[in-house]
């Protein structure tokens, strides 16, 4: 979540960094932005505003080519950042996009840096561009814009397009915020629950494929209520060791307490089986979540599949034996 929040935070500091490139195609429009304004101002269809905008100022600029090329410089500079917030939130719930992330954190800070140096460099070879007055002088320009609307129309700022003043504006952003947190939900909703739902293996499943493995499984369920005070929560617990391999299943009573002892087991992992550099891979989805980590020569699996938990790690040599054990039982490889 860290991460998303990170990457959410990206998109206004490339915004502010890429603003003076919108600056300039308005400039070699040979337009103002008090006349941009009053444009955006006149467009009532919100989700076409900026498609209008970028239009109307290719047809009034002297030399549409050049303001069309910095526009596109503008919107795919903005592009790969909003990407990277998408691919954060879908992180959430998978490790796919983790390449592309990684990828982004450094290169987009960068990117916003070499952003704002170009800004500088064309603002010193261009003293009277309009890119020198800087992101806050505009902001004060706009407010002004807003009074001096106010003035001429006898109305307060926002209540001649709204109908009702700063406190219905802010209610419909407040709307608008509240949609659009509900859209996401809603796909992080349906990103959670893509994909075939698992079938739960029983107790007897997993000591049947444990020992045509040719190992002597152990019935651990008195040991584990016992120590964990888990009589209410947990009914039944396999496991084997031996060989540098160890293999654990558990069936509790429900989902809840199954997720509960899958966290546990990622915080176990994290204080002692964690290293760099390492291979992690996680995703979560239909009725089932898995964590696993190769390090130190060490192989790690934390997986849940609706009531049930598997935990279990092996020697780098054994990786392809254990996969097959959990494919064996239906929990990797297939349903």
């Amino acid at each position: 979540m860290r991460r998303f929040f990170y990457f959410v935070l990206l998109v206004p500091i490339c915004w502010l960094c890429l603003r003076w490139v919108w600056e300039l195609a308005c400039e070699s429009a040979g337009v103002k932005r008090q006349r941009v304004w009053r444009y955006l101002h006149g467009v009532h269809v919100s989700s076409r505003r900026g498609k209008r905008t970028a239009r109307w100022l290719e047809r009034r600029s002297p030399n549409p080519k050049r303001t069309r090329k910095l526009l596109y410089f503008y919107y795919i500079g903005m592009a790969p950042a909003i990407l990277c917030a998408f691919f954060a939130f879908v992180g959430t719930s998978t490790r796919l996009f983790d390449p592309i992330l990684r990828f982004g954190a450094v290169v987009f800070p960068v990117l916003a840096l070499v952003s704002v140096v170009a800004k500088i460099c064309y603002g010193k070879r261009h003293p009277g561009s309009v890119v020198n007055q800087g992101n806050w002088n505009a902001f004060k320009e706009y407010l002004a814009y807003l009074r001096h609307r106010a003035n001429r129309d006898g109305v307060r700022p926002f209540q001649k397009k709204h109908g009702g003043g700063m406190a219905k504006y802010i209610a419909v952003c407040v709307l608008k915020v509240a949609v659009a947190a509900g859209v996401l939900a809603g796909l992080f909703f349906l990103l959670v629950n893509l994909g075939t739902p698992k079938t739960p293996a029983t107790a007897q499943q997993a000591w049947e494929m444990l020992t045509e493995q040719r190992y002597e499984p152990c019935d651990i369920t008195e040991q584990c209520q016992n120590a964990w005070n888990a009589e209410q929560v947990l009914e039944q617990a396999v496991s084997v060791e031996g060989g540098g391999l160890r293999f654990d299943f558990y069936v509790m009573t429900d989902s809840k307490s199954a997720v509960s002892l899958w966290r546990q087991y990622n915080a176990h992992i994290r204080q002692n089986r964690y290293s760099r550099p390492n291979v992690e891979f996680q995703e979560k989805l239909a009725n089932y979540q898995i964590y696993t980590i190769e390090a130190n020569g060490e192989y790690t699996v934390n997986m849940r599949v609706d009531h049930t938990v598997v935990y279990a790690y092996c020697e780098e040599e054994e990786i392809g034996i254990l996969q097959n054990m959990l494919k064996q039982i239906g929990y990797f490889g297939g349903s």
